[in-house]
């Protein structure tokens, strides 16, 4: 028996709760009989895996926005659906945040001034005030819904990109720092022994054990702080421009961000736009959220071309072609010709997800064989070092 969390809709209102059963279905089942309309069923040992979480992931963030929709779909009020929400939320900052924004309503606020509030919700408070002046919020809701839903698969696929490579480069490490440490001093006595001058890639060998053995709990402490001095310069704004920079022109990988980058931001013009967010405000959005300072910086400049020199979306674009793909500035152009820029700029971004998907599923194929060469290379280099002695003494007896 497992426990499950669930929401449903009993006579029209909200309930959510737990419920032990041998599985999901179980649980709905056993909501129907009582009459309730269940809405979800999360395992609970599943949800509770997000209450460490520091930040607010994207899941929790399109969970939130699919709930609110299929409840206010329900009829039921704002502060209402913001009440339930924060009792059922599994991240402990998004039950503050949302319990902050059923205070701000039930005050008289109205969504659109909650949202702005929210530190989640804020980037897409103008898509609440679209909804609520067209009164559709629950589909506004959705929309977001399925666009976060969305980002956060990609954002899985380039992290199992990346994880393969990472995992593969310190295994290759830690195996080279054993061989150092453990083998070659080992051989080095025993070479050292032997008398007679050891060849230098045998000598540079057990200089750099040596080196190695002897710095022992120095090494991590280094690592450590080289890692905390990268992470305080890449939160500095021209730290992380030039780092993300010279992440954009590592062949494939810097690719795949660049796709991803383009991907997100034209999908978040996109929805904003739909949404009828004005351009300028849609720019604004998009220039601190598409997870790259070059194309922030991008998104910024465009904006800039629009609101400071009166071009229009194509033009203002073409200023940074560079940065975008001639195919791209192309349906641009006749999206905004033909009044359809949103639609094409839907079309922009499946074909950079399509392109980032491939590349993340082709990025481990590349990383693989240069991983086992490199790594193949470095034990070929200990071992020669190590026995080119051996051969040499070999060699001279066999000649006397």
């Amino acid at each position: 028996m497992a426990t499950y969390r669930y929401m449903a809709l009993e006579g029209g209102q909200p309930r959510s709760g737990t419920l032990e059963a041998a599985s999901r279905s179980g649980v709905i089942d056993a909501l129907k009989q009582r009459g309730m309309v269940p809405l979800e069923v999360v395992e609970e040992k599943a949800a509770s895996r997000t209450l460490f979480a520091r930040g607010y992931k994207t899941r929790d963030i399109a969970r939130f926005a699919r709930l609110f929709a299929i409840l206010a779909d329900s009829g039921i009020r704002p502060h209402d659906i913001l009440e339930v929400l924060s009792k059922d939320m599994r991240h402990p900052r998004m039950k503050e945040s949302i319990a902050a924004m059923a205070q701000d309503v039930g005050s008289g606020s109205s969504l659109y001034e909650a949202a702005l509030r929210s530190p989640f919700l804020k980037p897409y408070a103008g898509l609440v005030l679209s909804g609520e002046k067209i009164g559709k919020i629950g589909r506004v809701m959705q929309q977001l819904s399925a666009f976060l839903e969305r980002e956060a698969e990609l954002t899985d696929e380039i992290k199992g990109a990346v994880t393969y490579p990472i995992v593969v480069m310190v295994i290759g490490l830690l195996i080279t720092y054993f061989l150092f440490t453990g083998l070659v001093p080992g051989f080095a006595s025993t070479l050292t022994g032997l008398g007679g001058e050891l060849p230098f890639l045998t000598r540079l060998l057990m200089q750099i054990s040596a080196f190695l053995r002897g710095a022992g709990l120095f090494i991590p402490l280094f690592l450590l702080a080289g890692g905390m001095a990268f992470r305080w310069y890449y939160s500095q704004p021209q730290g992380r421009l030039r780092v993300d920079g010279l992440l954009l022109r590592v062949p494939v990988f810097g690719t795949l961000l660049r796709d991803r980058a383009i991907s997100k931001a034209m999908r978040t013009l996109a929805m904003l736009l739909e949404g009828g967010i004005p351009i300028l405000e849609a720019l604004e959005t998009v220039s601190k959220s598409t997870g790259n300072a070059v194309y922030d910086q991008v998104f910024s400049a465009i904006k800039e071309e629009i609101g400071l020199r009166a071009k229009n979306v194509s033009e203002a674009f073409r200023t940074q072609e560079a940065y975008f793909t001639a195919a791209a500035m192309q349906q641009l152009r006749v999206g905004e010709q033909s009044s359809h820029l949103p639609e094409m700029m839907n079309y922009i971004a499946e074909d950079h997800e399509k392109e980032s998907s491939l590349r993340a599923r082709m990025l481990p194929k590349v990383i693989e064989p240069i991983s086992i060469i490199l790594l193949g290379g470095m034990v070929g280099l200990i071992v020669a070092g190590l026995f080119l002695p051996l051969f040499q003494m070999i060699s001279t007896l066999g000649k006397g």
